[in-house]
Formats: structure tokens, sequence, C-alpha cells
């Protein structure tokens, strides 16, 4: 199927798609942090109330049975609306985010179009199952895992760079020589080598 790149791709060098990448995964990592800030907080507060309503009440054990889980419940959604991560550590991470992402998504994408001369994409920017191995994808999953936000935003990270960098008829040139264009068809996107 024949891509619709008409005038010269847009370039973008690491630096500049990791940036797109962090930028992209700003909102998640912020998501995740405020989350991760809730539930330490929330673990560490029913800590120290258990302790000192221990000291008071004789029935130490009933406490942790019982309102240990529904305390920090609570806690976690009180924490949630009043703590918020600082914008250096968002910052701070969002481009770690992004670092990890980019790269992580230019190996693959090498090493998934090796002996091709193009690939179909689905709208995340990943390959379809069936054109690459179990091993590689395993292998782009193991690499995503340390993020703060976790594997699971990945694909909608990739997405919303797609939707926002990848323009008809113009294309995105990529580090490593990798170029994602639009495409028609069944797949919204196509990678090759330029």
């Amino acid at each position: 199927m024949p891509t619709t790149t008409m005038a010269r791709p847009a370039e973008m060098d690491m630096l500049k798609f990791s940036s797109h990448i962090a930028e992209m995964a700003k909102p998640f990592v912020r998501e995740a942090l405020v989350g991760e800030v809730a539930q330490t907080g929330a673990a560490a507060w029913t800590e120290e109330v258990q302790r000192n309503i221990g000291a008071l009440l004789s029935d130490h054990a009933a406490l942790n049975s019982t309102t240990s889980p529904r305390l920090e419940r609570l806690l976690q959604e009180s924490l949630k609306s009043q703590l918020m991560p600082d914008e250096a550590e968002i910052e701070r991470s969002s481009s770690q985010a992004g670092t990890v992402m980019a790269a992580a998504w230019v190996q693959f994408s090498v090493l998934a179009l090796r002996g091709k001369t193009e690939l179909a994409l689905s709208a995340d920017l990943l390959p379809h199952m069936r054109t690459v191995s179990d091993e590689l994808r395993k292998a782009l999953r193991a690499s995503l895992n340390s993020l703060v936000i976790g594997v699971d935003h990945a694909p909608k990270i990739m997405e919303a760079f797609a939707n926002k960098y990848v323009r008809p008829n113009k294309g995105v040139r990529l580090p490593a020589r990798l170029i994602v264009d639009l495409r028609a068809g069944d797949s919204p996107y196509v990678l090759r080598l330029s």
C-alpha cells in the first residue's frame, strides 16, 4: 500500500523526539506521581495513627485488622486531593520517560524493520502483533517497565505523538533514518528507512 508523503518529512533528532514524547507523557506522569504520593503518605499516616491509638487502646490487634485498610483508603483519597508532587519532579520524570520511550521505540523499530522495506503501524506507532516476534515485543515492554508511568500508558503517549506530529502529506523523519508516514488502508501509519 503506498504512503501519502508528498513533501519532505519534518525532521526530529533524538533530543527533539524525546522532548515531544516527554510532552505527551507529562499528564500520565503527573497522575502517577500524585497517586504515589497519596499511597505513600496514606501508608505512613496509617502507621502513625495505629501506633498512637494503639498506645491508648488495649485491643491493638482489633484496630490493625479491621480499621487499617479502610483508614488507609480514606487517607489515600484525602491525600490525592491535597498533595501535589513538585513541578520539578514532574518535569524530571517526564523527561526521563521521554528519553527512555524514544530510545526504546527507535531501537525496537530498527530491529522490527530488519530485512523489510516498510512496516505497517497501528495508531500507537507499533507494528501489528503478527509482524514482529514476541521476543522483540517483550524486550520493548521490559525497557519501559522502569518508568514511573509503567508500560500501560506508552501506547496512548505514542498515539498522541503520532496525532500531533505525523502530518498529512509530510510524515516525520526520526533518528536512525526512520520515517513514519500516514498510510492509506487498514493501518494508519507506515514505517520505513530513508
